[in-house]
């Protein structure tokens, strides 16, 4: 390595110091850390006061995590500080790489911009994540159940693309490949046993990654959504699906299946609904309809939620600029109407107040129409800008950006028939902040003039 190529790598120590100030200066420990704390000498008794077993069958189905939340609890902090901190910068290193097909041949300027606008828009979504009534929880708890997932699923497709689509090592030779002759013209074992190694290595990330990711139920919707976006889409290209994909979206459906079948899920959508006045509105479908879209209101409008204003304004100037005709300028109206309830709440314009204060404290939206038609403004609006965008060719990413957008959206929508109270609603938005910035960044790169030469190729956005 040289000078300049150290250069690239400058903004991610920059962004890693300044992740390691901001945690030598929070509160780490909350209410379920010091659950967590108590729980480490019951994860290897064998009887129902196992840690796991009383979970999984009075609270959660995220044993995984809530095996390692005890370890994490009880080792110094500096463990855990050290740990986010390097997957928090990690994650702003993978997002130009899972997005951007020929990224290594870029040349230093425009990787250093790349890196740049990623640690950015990282930032923003730490920010969100660990300042939305996060510390009411505990910041190792809500890391490892949150963020964490979210990012070894970047990890999950990074490796698959990476390795698998783009072939930059072919893992299926790279053990013969490897053989070579040693000084009598034998073949020299070592060199094979370590291709080997590097192959089991490199499946065994890819899987790890996926099962940690699949831990967390919202996590896990996405994921799957996304395979049953990927796998059609290569049967409509005729191309060649690795078998890994199949293998993932298997585990996917057992991990459904399991979380389906878990009775501490159940058990703690009734523990959670009662003490919150909420089973009313849940006991029926369109009551999780309503209560999931309070909680989401609750989240979009009566907070400044900094990442979705992000999202709709880069929008709309990304729609603005890739389509040719006069009615883009309507994908600014998002964008537009979230200005406009901003600042009517800054001012304490009374009547829209009312309004808020009531989403602020209701789980059902009866009392207002104005919230609704909020939603379908940004949601009518949003479709008609995709729309625009598919007339205008680019299909691939127009369809892409309608999936995920109902992926996450409708994640956030039904709340109601997830096992989470309505006050604590903030913790979910964290995937949904997640996702957003991925497609903020994809969005970004095209408008800082990046184009693929093969806008067809599989390993696009």
């Amino acid at each position: 390595m040289d000078f300049l190529s150290v250069l690239v790598y400058l903004p991610f120590i920059v962004f890693f110091a300044l992740l390691v100030c901001f945690h030598s200066g929070v509160p780490y420990f909350g209410p379920d850390d010091y659950t967590f704390k108590t729980f480490l000498g019951q994860l290897m008794q064998l009887n129902w006061d196992n840690l796991m077993i009383y979970r999984y069958f009075h609270w959660s189905s995220r044993l995984l995590i809530d095996c390692l939340l005890p370890i994490f609890c009880n080792l110094p902090i500096q463990v855990w500080m050290f740990i986010d901190s390097c997957l928090i910068c990690f994650m702003s290193a993978l997002i130009p790489r899972l997005l951007v097909s020929d990224f290594k041949d870029f040349d230093l300027k425009n990787k250093t911009i790349f890196n740049c606008t990623s640690i950015f828009l990282v930032l923003i979504f730490y920010v969100c994540a660990y300042a939305y009534d996060i510390n009411l929880a505990g910041y190792i708890t809500t890391s490892l159940n949150y963020v964490w997932p979210f990012v070894f699923a970047l990890l999950h497709f990074y490796l698959i693309k990476y390795y698998v689509i783009n072939n930059n090592i072919n893992i299926n030779s790279v053990i013969s490949n490897s053989i070579i002759n040693d000084s009598e013209g034998n073949l020299d074992s070592r060199v094979s046993f370590y291709g080997f190694w590097r192959k089991f290595a490199l499946y065994f990330l890819i899987f790890f990654s996926l099962i940690f990711a699949i831990s967390q139920e919202m996590v896990l919707c996405l994921i799957l959504g996304a395979y049953l976006f990927i796998i059609p889409y290569y049967y409509y290209k005729k191309a060649k699906i690795p078998k890994i994909f199949f293998y993932s979206f298997i585990l996917c459906v057992l991990m459904s299946v399991f979380v389906f079948l878990s009775p501490g899920n159940k058990e703690r959508y009734f523990l959670t609904s009662i003490p919150n006045y909420l089973y009313t509105y849940q006991s029926s479908l369109l009551g999780k309809v309503y209560m999931g879209l309070a909680i989401f209101f609750n989240q979009l409008i009566t907070k400044v939620d900094i990442v979705s204003y992000l999202f709709f304004a880069v929008f709309g100037i990304y729609i603005y600029s890739h389509v040719k005709s006069r009615f883009s300028v309507f994908s600014m109206v998002p964008f537009l109407v979230l200005n406009i309830v901003y600042f009517l709440g800054f001012i304490q314009f009374q009547p829209l107040v009312k309004v808020l204060n009531e989403v602020k404290t209701s789980t059902i939206l009866t009392h207002s129409m104005i919230p609704v038609m909020i939603y379908l403004v940004l949601v009518v609006f949003v479709l008609f800008s995709l729309f625009l965008l598919f007339r205008e060719g680019e299909r691939f990413v127009s369809v892409s950006f309608l999936f995920s957008l109902v992926l996450v959206f409708l994640s956030q929508f039904l709340l109601g028939f997830f096992p989470v109270d309505f006050i604590h609603g903030s913790r979910w938005r964290i995937v949904y902040w997640g996702v957003l910035i991925l497609l903020t960044a994809f969005m970004l790169y095209n408008l800082l003039e990046y184009s693929d030469e093969d806008s067809n190729s599989s390993t696009d956005f």
